[in-house]
């Protein structure tokens, strides 16, 4: 197993994930993870360099994206037919904090931050800076309280950060809806993620406490019931680029999924990273696609013989389909999951991925005509 930097400050260049990829391959890798992605469009530097590495007999797992759940949200590489592009679920497992207020009541959502002592409990909507952003100032100080904050607009963790620097000292964050993914992101100070209900409960037990409080329960390991479901995030299909190859092909655990981290990261695309962490629990389609990598390596363990193709229709044929929407309750669709829930299984028996009974193939001629 080896990693290639491909993404910079700059951002991704094509031209840098195709050298990548063409690197891997005369390295002799057995599977790529390619969780880089953009908007659709026809193939370009690096679908192209993917579909040599596929002729070369290796599988390349790519992100769907993460800009769901609309239609039409698959985006590059993951639109072409020779990559194997996956959706993002939810998994069992679920790191749990709670917010206990003053009153004794309490609220479960995401968490995997310490939690605090009993401590002054306030709205950030009071104090100027409801969406807790950095660039703004809170009204009044929030030195050594719990802060609620709303989602939105900024990015998760910079809202911990906006209250780590003005000296408070926990934060609860609510979603503004109730079907939206509880994420644990390395916060900067003691947080809990909940849903829009139990937020607005809190903030209505703000708004009429003489003195309200909180206690927050760092996040302790637990069990989700809605799993597997589809993410909020998970990019969804039609293929807008042919609508003829459903897309995305397959799907896998994309929440909470425990990834190496930098002590000392930079800026990322998307916040101000706690420093000091060795280990995190992110979400999103990059965290579900090398579960699928990881599968490819296995069969290729099994199966030298296999094309990239044989390979990907092995985990599709043997995907399940008890899959729901990010609702919980409904059925997910083609468009959501593609085939399923990859279910590589343990041992190799008939019926698995190890042998699927019939494998679908296809070559470069085949990926030629559709280019």
């Amino acid at each position: 197993v080896y990693k290639r930097q491909v993404c910079g400050g700059g951002g991704c260049y094509s031209s840098d994930s195709a050298a990548a990829v063409d690197q891997a391959v005369a390295d002799g890798v057995d599977a790529i993870n390619h969780s880089i992605g953009g908007g659709a469009s026809g193939p370009g530097a690096d679908e192209i360099a993917v579909l040599f590495a596929a002729d070369a007999g290796i599988s390349v797992a790519t992100s769907a994206g993460n800009s769901g759940p609309g239609a039409a949200t698959v985006g590059n590489p993951g639109t072409m037919p020779w990559m194997t592009t996956v959706g993002a679920n939810t998994q069992s497992r679920f790191f749990m904090g709670t917010a206990e207020l003053g009153d004794g009541t309490q609220y479960i959502g995401a968490s995997i931050t310490a939690g605090t002592d009993e401590l002054p409990l306030v709205d950030a909507a009071d104090y100027g800076n409801e969406l807790c952003d950095p660039a703004v100032s809170f009204t009044s100080d929030v030195s050594g309280k719990i802060v609620l904050c709303r989602r939105g607009a900024t990015a998760r963790a910079d809202k911990s950060r906006a209250v780590y620097e003005a000296g408070g000292a926990g934060m609860i964050m609510y979603n503004n809806s109730d079907d939206d993914n509880l994420a644990t992101d390395t916060h900067w100070v003691p947080s809990v993620h909940i849903d829009q209900t139990p937020g607005l409960a809190i903030k209505a037990y703000i708004a009429s406490a003489t003195d309200p409080t909180a206690m927050i329960y760092g996040g302790v390991a637990d069990e989700w019931p809605y799993a597997p479901s589809m993410t909020i995030f998970s990019s969804r299909g039609p293929n807008p680029v042919a609508l003829d190859i459903i897309k995305p092909d397959i799907t896998a655990p994309g929440t909470q999924i425990l990834a190496g981290d930098s002590p000392t990261p930079a800026r990322s695309w998307d916040a101000y990273l706690y420093p000091g962490q060795l280990f995190q629990a992110i979400q999103g389609t990059s965290m579900s696609s090398p579960v699928v990598a990881g599968a490819f390596a296995l069969l290729k363990q099994a199966h030298p013989e296999w094309s990239a193709a044989m390979a990907k229709s092995a985990i599709m044929t043997t995907a399940y389909q008890d899959v729901m929407k990010e609702d919980g309750a409904t059925p997910a669709d083609p468009f959501d999951m593609g085939a399923g829930h990859v279910n590589v299984g343990g041992k190799a028996i008939k019926g698995s991925a190890f042998e699927p009974g019939l494998a679908y193939d296809a070559g470069l001629f085949e990926y030629a005509a559709y280019t």
